[in-house]
């Protein structure tokens, strides 16, 4: 079979340079691979092509871009190829695949080349170049320009799949940093920077935040008799069932050990703080104690004006009801300095 009419020296050139623009300058990964697929149907004098991208999360080729097939016919391809495995492998050889005959008899070839990054010294495929044409032989200049082109395509994958690993190590990250671990709820430096935020809106418009305080009663001799995961278990069951009663609006925190707080905007703060004493009463008894929470509660601008006052306000608020008796909600009277 005699070889296709051989690209330019200055086709060659231009076809490379694009594609380390593609990459290089692309918004996103599908429109650098739709360039650089575009590029090598180009090059080869191909009729359709795609590229497909292995998915690392599911181990399995999804695809990333296709020119002239839609999912039902490229799909068709890989199964007349022998199904995704048989593919996958054809793809890659140490040279790929080029210039087999298309596997269903038609009149055509199909070059199959993959798409591999390197990571410590290990080779990888992570994704496949297809290339259907009809006609002659691939040129060695074509082909060329082909390999050139599946290696910027496989730099493009690799830096799209380090970023997305990057940000979701952040975005881990960020939640390890900003969450209680245990109960799923926000921490303590979270609650403070949105009681300051509250306050600032508060005090331009006017308006009243409350902020109350829950310590479980006698959490430490239920933890000895539960045992730890009896109490960790209480601890979760007493988040969920203050942040399934209160509103979108406020903001729902685990302070540390059996101490949670919630930010309402605008909000009474006693009918907020005994709606949710009433729904942790009807938790199911644990070792054989009621599980009760005492609470107390600190209103802006009344009880402080920031929110280390108003948070030491409603502590001491707590502190008060814990010392009456168990379930008791008290109210700040006055700012505190502790």
């Amino acid at each position: 079979m005699s070889q296709a009419q051989l690209p330019s020296p200055e086709s060659a050139l231009r076809a490379l340079a694009e594609g380390a623009a593609a990459v290089a300058h692309a918004v996103d990964l599908d429109a650098a691979l739709g360039q650089l697929l575009d590029l090598a149907l180009g090059a080869a004098g191909g009729s359709r092509g795609a590229i497909l991208v292995q998915n690392p999360a599911q181990a399995e080729l999804e695809v990333a871009v296709a020119r002239g097939y839609d999912d039902a016919s490229l799909y068709g391809v890989i199964d007349a190829s022998g199904g995704e495995s048989a593919f996958t492998q054809a793809a890659s050889r140490p040279s790929g695949t080029v210039d087999q005959a298309l596997a269903d008899g038609a009149d055509g070839l199909i070059t199959l080349l993959p798409l591999i990054a390197s990571t410590d010294g290990i080779d990888q495929v992570v994704g496949i170049l297809v290339v259907e044409r009809r006609g002659d032989a691939l040129a060695d200049e074509a082909r060329t320009i082909l390999y050139a082109l599946a290696d910027l395509a496989s730099a493009a994958v690799d830096r799209s799949q380090v970023r997305s690993l990057a940000v979701e190590r952040a975005d881990w990250a960020e939640r390890v940093a900003s969450t209680d671990t245990l109960t799923g709820l926000a921490n303590a430096l979270v609650l403070g920077r949105v009681l300051e935020h509250e306050l600032a809106r508060a005090g331009r418009q006017g308006q009243v935040v409350s902020v109350a305080v829950f310590d479980v009663d006698g959490f430490r001799a239920l933890n000895e008799t539960a045992g730890r995961d009896g109490g960790d278990r209480v601890l979760q069951e007493v988040a969920a069932t203050i942040a399934g009663a209160v509103r979108m609006v406020d903001s729902v925190a685990r302070m540390g050990g059996d101490e949670f707080a919630v930010v309402a905007p605008g909000a009474d703060g006693r009918i907020m703080a005994r709606r949710i004493m009433n729904a942790i009463m009807e938790l199911e008894r644990v070792a054989d104690h009621t599980v009760t929470v005492s609470a107390g509660v600190a209103r802006f601008p009344d009880h402080g004006t920031t929110a280390d006052e108003l948070l030491a306000s409603a502590r001491e608020a707590t502190r008060s009801a814990q010392a009456s008796s168990p379930g008791t909600l008290v109210e700040a009277s006055a700012p505190s300095s502790a």
